[in-house]
C-alpha cells in the first residue's frame, strides 16, 4: 500500500473515533447539572465545529490530486492538532464537572 493511502486510512479511522468521543460528550453534556449545561453545551459546540473543519480538510486532500498532497496534508494536520487539542479540553471541563458533583453528593450524604 502507497504511504498517502495508508495515512488515508489512519485518518479516516481517527475520524471515527472523534466521532464516537463527540458523541460521548454529546451525551455528558445533555446529562449535565443545569449550572454547568451551558458551559457543556458550549464545548460540544465547539468539538462539533473542529470536527466538521477537521472532515471537511480531510475530505479536501482525498480529493484532491498527488500534486496537491503537501498543500493539503498541512490543513489536515493542523485541523486534527486543533480536534485534539479541543477534546483534551473538554476532558479536563467534563472531568471537573463530575468531580464536583461528586463532592457535592458526598457532602450531602454526610448532612
Amino acid at each position: 500500500m502507497i504511504p498517502n493511502e495508508v495515512y488515508k486510512e489512519k485518518r479516516e479511522a481517527e475520524l471515527r473515533l472523534f466521532n464516537a468521543r463527540l458523541e460521548l460528550a454529546r451525551a455528558k453534556a445533555a446529562k449535565a447539572e443545569v449550572e454547568g449545561k451551558i458551559k457543556h453545551l458550549d464545548t460540544v459546540k465547539d468539538l462539533e465545529e473542529r470536527f466538521i473543519a477537521a472532515q471537511k480538510s480531510f475530505n479536501d486532500l482525498k480529493q484532491g490530486g498527488e500534486a496537491a498532497w503537501e498543500d493539503l496534508k498541512g490543513g489536515v494536520e493542523e485541523a486534527f492538532g486543533s480536534l485534539t487539542d479541543a477534546f483534551n479540553r473538554a476532558a479536563d471541563i467534563f472531568l471537573d464537572s463530575a468531580l464536583k458533583i461528586k463532592r457535592e453528593e458526598r457532602k450531602d450524604n454526610h448532612e
